[in-house]
C-alpha cells in the first residue's frame, strides 16, 4: 500500500484545507485561553490597585486630622496617642467620665 506521502505503509486522509481549518480552531482557543488570562490578570491589579488606594487615603485622611489636632492644640488621636492609666479605663477602654463628690 503506497500512501499520500509516498512511503509504503502511510496512509494519510486529508480532507481538502482541513489542515487550515485545525490550525485556525487551535489559533482561536489559544486566543480565547490568552483573552482569558488577560482579564483574570486585569481583574488582579485593579483589586490590588483599590486595596493600595484604600490604604493610602486612610494614611492621607490620617495626616490630615493630625496636622489639624496639632493646629488646634488638641492632642493626637488613634493608636500611638497618649492613653490614660488602666485603672481609669472604663469597660469598653474609654476613659470614666468625671465624677463630682456631694
Amino acid at each position: 500500500m503506497v500512501g499520500a506521502a509516498g512511503e509504503p505503509g502511510v496512509a494519510q486522509a486529508r480532507p481538502a484545507g482541513g489542515g487550515r481549518r485545525a490550525g485556525s480552531a487551535g489559533r482561536g482557543g489559544r486566543q480565547l485561553v490568552q483573552a482569558a488570562e488577560a482579564a483574570a490578570l486585569r481583574d488582579r491589579a485593579q483589586a490590588e490597585v483599590a486595596t493600595a488606594d484604600a490604604g493610602y487615603a486612610g494614611a492621607w485622611q490620617a495626616a490630615r486630622d493630625a496636622g489639624a489636632a496639632a493646629r488646634h492644640g488638641l492632642p493626637p488621636a488613634g493608636r500611638y496617642a497618649p492613653r490614660p492609666p488602666p485603672g481609669q479605663l472604663g469597660g469598653d477602654g474609654r476613659p470614666l467620665p468625671a465624677t463630682t463628690a456631694s
